[in-house]
């Protein structure tokens, strides 16, 4: 009894083996591609304690001052400032998506500049400092620049309490 309970078995198995075989090279393939893709190049701490610090930015004296050549990154919809174009620095216009192409990841990492990133905004900035940080990008700063723009919050968000929608009028 026992003896045809295996070979019935082994029947089965043998009839599924190239279907069991494709299934574990399939899944031995995705879990290499998603280790892959989702791999952070930098060290994560490392970037939290720079940003912590504010050490991944860089003011207009800064780039001045800087002995090295620069590539100035202008991320998304920049504002002109005019201090900016008296260093006649060169420039590179993307969008946070371009950041992940492998290409222009390839062309700045080959530029041997020291990259600043422009943005109007600071959150913009941030995006792409995180992203070629995570991208394994090194020597690259988010141009500190104009009133307010890294100033923090002072007031706490307080939304009015009384407020009360108003009825809609059911006039056809």
């Amino acid at each position: 009894m026992r003896i045809t309970q295996n070979t019935d078995a082994m029947k089965i198995i043998g009839k599924l083996r190239i279907i069991l075989l494709m299934a574990a090279i399939l899944f031995a393939g995705m879990v290499y591609k998603t280790m892959q893709s989702g791999a952070w190049r930098g060290k994560a701490d490392e970037a939290g304690k720079m940003v912590e610090a504010g050490e991944c930015f860089i003011d207009l004296q800064g780039l001045r001052e800087s002995k090295e050549p620069v590539l100035l990154l202008k991320v998304g919809e920049t504002t002109s400032d005019s201090l900016l174009h008296l260093l006649h620095l060169p420039e590179k216009q993307l969008t946070i998506s371009d950041l992940a192409d492998r290409v222009i990841l390839k062309e700045l990492k080959a530029s041997g500049s020291r990259l600043v990133i422009v943005a109007a905004a600071r959150s913009e900035g941030m995006k792409a400092w995180i992203m070629l940080h995570q991208l394994g990008v090194k020597d690259f700063y988010i141009l500190s620049s104009g009133e307010g723009y890294d100033e923090a919050l002072k007031n706490r968000f307080r939304p009015e309490e009384e407020f009360k929608p108003e009825p809609e009028n059911r006039e056809s």
